[in-house]
């Protein structure tokens, strides 16, 4: 369900051969807080997932200081998303059906147009 919702939801781009780039495709998760006890047990690796996909070998123990120092330069391509976990599920399997054929940047959508 985790590593599901760091990588689906409507408002993660995704990419077509020639649109995709390793920095594109680095961006293309969100940060998803899950409160307090579960951010500190899973070593803020869910809420602070995007660093780990620009810097997979940056120790989980730096990732906030890391986000935090990074999020100016990433500016609107950094996503943070922190919808209810339940919530976010739902509108994931009920909003993430397919993508459209055309276009280099794609989005999940529900239903055809």
């Amino acid at each position: 369900m985790v590593q599901y919702l760091q990588h689906t939801d409507t408002f993660i781009p995704r990419f077509r051969d020639g649109d995709w780039s390793w920095l594109a495709g680095s961006l293309g998760t969100v940060d998803r807080p899950l409160g307090w006890f579960m951010d500190n047990a899973t070593h803020f690796i869910i809420s602070h997932h995007v660093i780990h996909h620009l810097f997979p070998k940056i120790p989980f123990y730096h990732a906030v200081e890391a986000t935090e120092a990074m999020r100016p330069l990433m500016g609107a391509y950094y996503l943070k998303d922190e919808t209810n976990i339940l919530r976010a599920l739902w509108r994931a399997f009920n909003h993430c059906k397919f993508v459209e054929e055309e276009d280099g940047i794609v989005f999940f959508q529900r239903k055809v147009k």
